[in-house]
This record gives structure tokens, sequence and C-alpha cells, in this order.
């Protein structure tokens, strides 16, 4: 993984101002966080259908 300095970002999106690019950087974050809440329920969701199918075969 790079690691780039917000500064840097900022210059390179063209942002005027610092505190333009930490608001996107929070919407990131808060979307990242609500995606991987998503996956974790669907990976549990399945895990579950799997251990109910192992047990119905038994």
């Amino acid at each position: 993984m790079v690691i780039v300095p917000i500064e840097s970002v900022s210059k390179m999106l063209g942002h005027k101002n610092l505190r333009t690019t930490q608001h996107y950087a929070k919407i990131l974050d808060r979307k990242v966080s609500d995606d991987m809440k998503v996956l974790r329920t669907k990976l549990m969701l399945k895990e579950s259908n799997c251990t109910q199918k192992i047990l119905a075969s038994k």
C-alpha cells in the first residue's frame, strides 16, 4: 500500500482548501465502513446457509 500525504492528494485534486480534501476523506472512510458492514452481513449469511446445508445432509 502506498501512503500519500493528504496535502499532496489535495493539490493533485485541485482543492484550494485542505478542508475540502479532509471532508471527502471522511465521506470515503464512512463509505468503506458501511460497505464492510454489508459484506460482513453477507458473509455471515453465506456461512449460516452452508452450515444449515451440512446439518441437513447428515
